[in-house]
């Protein structure tokens, strides 16, 4: 498992494959090599998980489209520079805490 999981890391970071590519073709690749039985990768899927996952997709691409993830990001970004180490991190703690219940915590982990 450990050198499955290390070629997608590998293939991720020098730009051979998308990430999305890379681990899922690592999860198939630990299904194919019995490393994880078939039947708990299907105990394993969580119905309401996948689709707020399914949900969000397009809202993800409409804050996209809009612009709103570069202000929110410029703002921040604006924010982290004049902040010594110790505030910036506590803006970064903030703004994942104003995210944080908006999304379901199974997804974020």
């Amino acid at each position: 498992p450990v050198t499955i999981l290390a070629l997608a890391m590998v293939a991720t970071a020098f730009g051979l494959l998308p990430v999305s590519v890379a681990f899922f073709a690592a999860a198939v690749g630990m299904v194919l090599f019995k490393v994880i039985p078939v039947r708990e990768v299907y105990q394993s899927l969580d119905g309401p998980i996948l689709v707020m996952l399914a949900v969000l997709i397009p809202v993800s691409d409409s804050l996209r489209s809009t612009g709103a993830t570069e202000v929110v990001a410029g703002e921040l970004a604006k924010l982290g520079t004049i902040l010594p180490a110790p505030g910036a991190l506590m803006l970064i703690l903030v703004a994942a805490m104003a995210v944080t219940p908006f999304l379901n915590n199974a997804a974020t982990v």
